[in-house]
């Protein structure tokens, strides 16, 4: 039973690794604004830094970019804001999110 848990902030609402913006149809850039809480399963004294790949049109930030921890499953949290120019309409497309440290590569 999950009636329990906090939904996650921003557009989506949940705490998955996948962020999914659908494109409003006008002539207007869309925005979208995503939380997310990551847990370190990783070692001890672990430094992740963001490696963002957007595609053509479409603008990633992360913040903060770099996220530390000191001890074991520690969480911290940060903010994607996406925001999309427009596009033809039945277009997908993807970016990526990674956090790299000195022995992980993880994907959001």
């Amino acid at each position: 039973n999950c009636s329990k848990l906090i939904p996650a902030m921003g557009d989506d609402g949940i705490n998955y690794p996948t962020m999914q913006l659908t494109l409003k149809s006008n002539q207007k850039p869309t925005i979208g604004i995503f939380q997310r809480t990551v847990t370190n399963v990783g070692p001890p004294q672990s430094i992740y830094n963001a490696t963002i790949k957007a595609p053509k049109g479409v603008e990633i930030t992360v913040n903060p970019m770099s996220l530390s921890f000191s001890r074991a499953l520690q969480m911290r949290s940060f903010k994607v804001v996406v925001k999309a120019n427009p596009m033809s309409s039945n277009q997908i497309i993807s970016g990526s999110l990674l956090w790299r440290s000195s022995r992980y590569i993880v994907r959001s």
